[in-house]
């Protein structure tokens, strides 16, 4: 990575000396689901969209004078990239954008979220090309925290940064550039000293410094060092309209209103239609039983399980969690392991760390339907006669009748025990 307090400094000698053009203002609206805002401080700030964007639009008018907009990107021989470098007209989910608010007063942007899209819209992957400083934004609405959230903390940077490991870790270190103005303003974009940054072990298994970062938060952007090329970033959207839409500050209180928020007067709370969510429910297969194997085994079905809907509620499925909390072996010793749900065939880890996620494609799921769920693995020669594998999975997904992600009770898979093979 090189020494991180020369590549601060040259960040911010960057960020006081660039300037160039700014980009493809946005005039013509089309129909939106909701919008939000983000407030602009006087001076650098740094901003992500969690949503695909219909348009997006200032305080003041879009012109150089006003802003620049640059990221971060080792591909380019300044390590900075324009928009128009990208080749984006917009703001993109997955990618975070600085901003240099020129005005000398706050300033604001507005977030108009794209009001019709489709399930494999929803579903982003950014693949880093080249080793080096990326920065980066947050679309993972089943663990960032989103705009107007609480700040209890919640350890998310790992699961939000999952899709980065394989053997060990892609990436080397994440910058927080807005920490020091947290407790006073959790949702602050602006670039304040001291950032703060924090290094991943390369051991996959040791989660504790990264997550010793503040949440990640949507409509925020940060700074990752990337070591491997051909890593990618994953995230994904729901389909829902938060309850209180309006994107407006109802109360005074200097933010964009959310469901609990004392100014949400939207109309869409589920509660005043008399909405609940509907049951979503994970059982352990009965068409599967316990296995007892002789190793190496390739594509082993290691779990079988079944994920039901109710009849009062459709879902958008999210994701799954995997753990081995009760075998004797740990994920760690398994290799290329995958889930497959229906149809779909998810991304494979070369290997495991305590928990393994899976983001879900954005599915739907109707009233009264059952999908079949298969946890494989591939299953060394090194694990030793008598050791078992016991698969717990949990399964999320995005409520239509009230917006809600809910999740399923954690499932205990079947027993899968390893015996030394023989030639008679």
């Amino acid at each position: 990575m090189g020494n991180f307090f020369y590549t601060t400094s040259v960040v911010r000698g960057l960020l006081i000396f660039i300037s160039g053009v700014l980009f493809f203002t946005q005039t013509a609206y089309a129909a939106v689901s909701y919008s939000q805002t983000v407030t602009l401080d006087p001076g650098w700030n740094i901003v992500s969209t969690p949503r695909l964007l219909e348009s997006h639009s200032f305080s003041v008018p879009e012109t150089i004078a006003n802003f620049s907009i640059y990221t971060l990107d080792p591909v380019q021989a300044s390590g900075w990239a324009t928009m128009a470098d990208l080749g984006q007209s917009e703001f993109v989910p997955l990618y975070g954008y600085f901003i240099n608010n020129k005005t000398a007063t706050s300033q604001t942007l507005t977030f108009n979220y794209k009001a019709s899209t489709t399930p494999n819209e929803r579903l982003f992957e950014r693949t880093f090309t080249q080793e080096g400083w990326y920065s980066f934004g947050i679309a993972n609405p089943s663990y960032a925290k989103a705009q107007g959230d609480n700040t209890t903390d919640i350890d998310n940077p790992n699961h939000i940064l999952n899709s980065l490991l394989g053997a060990t870790s892609n990436y080397d270190s994440v910058v927080d550039f807005t920490d020091a103005s947290f407790v006073t303003d959790p949702d602050s974009v602006a670039l304040v000293d001291p950032w703060n940054l924090k290094i991943r072990s390369a051991d996959i298994s040791n989660i504790a410094e990264i997550n010793s970062l503040n949440d990640f938060r949507e409509t925020k952007g940060y700074a990752i060092y990337i070591k491997d090329q051909g890593t990618a970033l994953n995230g994904f959207q729901n389909v829902d309209t938060p309850q209180c839409a309006d994107g407006i500050d109802n109360d005074g209180d200097g933010k964009v209103d959310y469901p609990n928020d004392p100014g949400c007067t939207s109309s869409l709370d589920a509660d005043e239609n008399n909405l609940s969510a509907g049951e979503l429910t994970l059982a352990k297969s009965s068409t599967y039983a316990s296995q007892t194997v002789a190793v190496p085994q390739i594509a082993y079905k290691i779990g079988a399980y079944r994920l039901t809907t109710g009849a009062t509620d459709t879902f958008t499925l999210t994701g799954f969690g995997v753990d081995l909390s009760e075998s004797s072996t740990t994920l760690l010793e398994l290799q290329d392991i995958y889930l497959v749900y229906g149809t779909t065939t998810t991304d494979t880890y070369a290997t495991g760390t305590d928990q393994l996620f899976w983001v879900g494609n954005g599915g739907e799921l109707p009233s009264n339907s059952v999908v079949d769920v298969g946890l494989y693995a591939n299953l060394p020669s090194s694990m030793g006669s008598g050791e078992t594998i016991k698969s717990h999975l949990v399964a999320t997904g995005l409520s239509h009748n009230t917006g809600d992600t809910v999740t399923t009770d954690e499932v205990v898979g079947q027993t899968i025990t390893v015996v030394q093979g023989s030639l008679t």
